[in-house]
């Protein structure tokens, strides 16, 4: 680990060699750098390996599927943005939903109650189409605890 050197030192009366002791390069093997990151190799036939494929695959809309009921904040505003829009023509989309979310936020209860009362209509109405269309969310309680 070490290595004997010989330095020469002058002194008044005479020069003498003493030796030193400096320390060696340790063998120590660079660090390795990562494997290579390999691309998929470009086939004509294989397009499976270019699909991006998700954590959950999306499922197909039924396009005979009723309608979703609106919730009351948006009845509301699907209600009031064409006569604001009337009274401020210059704003744009994102300025008319900034002023009516500001309105809807500082509404009192009794005020949200129409809108709500439109909500839960609009609800009963979406339940009973897809009661008639067969078409229903499976409860976790019918599918039973998936852990013991």
């Amino acid at each position: 680990m070490f290595q004997e050197l010989s330095v020469q030192t002058t002194n008044q009366k005479s020069p003498t060699k003493m030796p030193v002791k400096l320390p060696t390069k340790t063998a120590v093997p660079p660090p390795k750098a990562a494997p290579p990151v390999k691309k998929p190799k470009k086939k004509d036939d294989d397009e499976e390996a270019y699909t991006v494929k998700t954590a959950k695959s999306a499922k197909e809309k039924d396009p005979n599927a009723p309608k979703r009921p609106q919730s009351s904040y948006f009845l509301f505003m699907n209600d009031r943005r064409p006569a604001l829009q009337k009274e401020k023509p210059d704003l744009k989309f994102g300025e008319l939903t900034k002023e009516l979310t500001e309105t809807w936020k500082n509404m009192s209860d009794k005020e949200k109650k129409k809108y709500e009362d439109m909500a839960a209509k609009d609800k009963e109405r979406y339940e009973k189409e897809c009661e008639e269309k067969g078409i229903g969310k499976k409860k976790k309680e019918e599918d039973g605890p998936k852990k013991p």
